[in-house]
């Protein structure tokens, strides 16, 4: 064979096999577990019906390291308002946070169940964006100044906002309870944010140890399996990630996200019982290194099993209309007499 021949053959298979190493490492992340294990009834019985110290912990490892073969399978439906369909733009967006700013406001004559202050709400036009946009709405407090007649200081409890989201108008509730009785003045300052750019990802029953294009980053896909969908956002700080699923049992009995490291020693120690969990040291170390690892692995467990498609979407947190509204507070805490 002529010797300029064979050396260009050479360099064909030297660059084939090249690309196929780089396309098999960008692609596809590496398998490195064995298969979920089933879920076993006894499992699920300890977990929830167990009142002793660290149940709840044990349940979370029953959930990364299980699946549920024996889950319904659900009949499949299209859900209507897909977030990633409506085309949002900060063109839609800011009129519908200005729109927030003009008309929220504290509901009038509320009686409380359990000493808390008056709800805080705003109405919108019901159309499909609306909704869309009303949905991805996210609030917090960041301000606040609230004082009895007496002149105490009233500390909320949490910075959280309770959010209430309906066809037409949408909720807020402060963590302050036991307040009853009392006549409290001040302000609250909400910062209200609602995304402007929305992308999403299919995700299929054949689709584990894959890597989907998610936007500007990637999802590693671990785990597609029965009722279990285990997946990894490349940029997970920068993003915020929900997901849809097309299914009469549509939601999830658990939605985790856990430490990158802690998730990989979990699922190397499947198939422990509660009292072989309590004994083993795996679970206590994430006081140690929780906050460290900044890679998330989040499991989603469904009602529901095989469901045709998950559709994960999200948005960066840089891309998102985000604007500040004082509401001023001036009531007398009513329990409501029921």
């Amino acid at each position: 064979m002529n010797k300029k021949l064979l050396n260009s053959l050479i360099l064909v298979v030297v660059i084939t096999l090249c690309l196929t190493f780089a396309c098999s490492s960008n692609n596809a992340p590496t398998a490195k577990f064995k298969t979920l294990i089933q879920l076993s009834v006894d499992s699920v019985n300890k977990a929830d019906t167990i009142k002793r110290k660290y149940a709840s912990h044990y349940d979370t490892y029953l959930k990364v390291t299980t699946n549920d073969s024996l889950a319904n399978v659900e009949k499949i439906w299209e859900y209507t308002r897909y977030p990633y369909k409506m085309n949002l733009t900060k063109e839609k967006v800011i009129p519908f946070v200005d729109h927030i700013l003009k008309t929220i406001e504290t509901e009038k004559d509320y009686k409380s169940a359990f000493g808390e202050l008056s709800n805080i709400g705003f109405k919108y036009e019901a159309d499909f964006t609306n909704y869309a946009m009303a949905d991805l709405l996210t609030c917090k407090v960041v301000a606040y100044d609230l004082k009895n007649t007496k002149g105490k200081k009233i500390k909320l409890d949490d910075d959280e906002v309770s959010i209430s989201k309906n066809d037409g108008s949408v909720i807020f509730s402060l963590a302050k309870w036991d307040l009853q009785g009392q006549h409290i003045k001040g302000n609250v300052t909400l910062e209200i944010s609602v995304p402007y750019h929305i992308v999403n990802v299919d995700v299929h029953l054949n689709d584990k140890n894959k890597t989907l294009v998610f936007g500007d980053t990637k999802i590693d896909i671990i785990e597609m399996q029965n009722n279990a969908l285990h997946y990894e956002v490349k940029d997970d700080e920068k993003y915020n990630v929900d997901y849809i699923i097309d299914s009469c049992g549509v939601g999830s009995t658990a939605n985790l996200r856990v430490p990158s490291y802690f998730y990989q020693k979990l699922r190397n120690k499947p198939n422990l019982g509660y009292n072989e969990f309590l004994k083993d040291s795996v679970y206590f170390e994430l006081g140690k290194k929780w906050k460290e690892d900044k890679n998330r692995v989040k499991i989603l467990y469904f009602y529901s099993r095989n469901p045709s498609t998950v559709h994960l979407y999200g948005y960066k947190k840089t891309e998102m209309i985000t604007k500040q509204v004082t509401i001023p507070i001036d009531e007398v805490v009513v329990l409501n007499k029921f």
